[in-house]
């Protein structure tokens, strides 16, 4: 095998968990059901001056985040003729750039999947049926690995912080109440959403490569 096969067979370890672990964690954080699940067990609707109730105020999260418009975040109350936000300027631009961090991660886990899809292809088509096959159990175990190694290091607080202040570096008050209803232990539910759906779509591409590889497949060489 020339360096170039090698280069795309240890390609496919590498993407595969790259796709998988972003995708994942981006659709846990666009998903109604993440945010539901954590406000009714903190009983997040007493914590914002609304009067929506969790599942309604978790929708309002993630339709601001799969929305495709410039418009800001912002929950409204109504105080006689007035309509009070329940969120401040600090607490607007902190979803703002969460918004954009998940828009970006959206792009870059997409172009990894395509990548290794392509990559994939080629090498089940040209490549060697043997190599392809020790390289994609190669590629599961990698994401496995690299799931452990996510849910350490988001279990930590320190680094949860150097993430946010990478990433987001809006300073929230202790009171705030964007920081009430997504602070901790909402890292919890995120994690066990994702990875639950990192184990499930690593299984399913487990179950296709086994039967692409086999002696027998479809992309069996003459």
């Amino acid at each position: 095998m020339n360096k170039k096969g090698m280069a795309l067979y240890a390609l496919l370890i590498i993407l595969l968990p790259l796709a998988v672990i972003i995708l994942s964690g981006n659709g846990v954080l666009r998903a109604s059901l993440s945010y539901s699940y954590h406000f009714n067990d903190i009983q997040a609707s007493n914590l914002v001056d609304s009067s929506l109730n969790n599942t309604e105020l978790a929708e309002e999260i993630t339709g601001y985040f799969n929305s495709f418009g410039d418009e800001e975040f912002q929950i409204y109350e109504q105080n006689g003729e007035f309509m009070d936000p329940a969120f401040d300027n600090l607490e607007v631009m902190a979803m703002k750039r969460a918004k954009q961090l998940l828009k970006w991660t959206l792009i870059a886990g997409g172009i990894f999947f395509v990548m290794f899809v392509a990559v994939y292809i080629y090498l089940a088509l040209r490549g060697e049926k043997r190599y392809l096959r020790i390289s994609g159990i190669a590629a599961v175990v990698s994401t496995i690995i690299a799931l452990i190694v996510k849910c350490v290091l988001i279990s930590n607080d320190s680094f949860r912080d150097n993430l946010y202040e990478r990433f987001i570096n809006i300073a929230l008050n202790e009171e705030a109440t964007l920081r009430l209803i997504l602070g901790s232990p909402m890292e919890i539910v995120y994690l066990v959403f994702s990875s639950i759906l990192t184990i499930a779509v690593t299984l399913i591409f487990l179950y296709i490569h086994i039967g692409v590889t086999r002696e027998k497949g479809m992309f069996k060489r003459s």
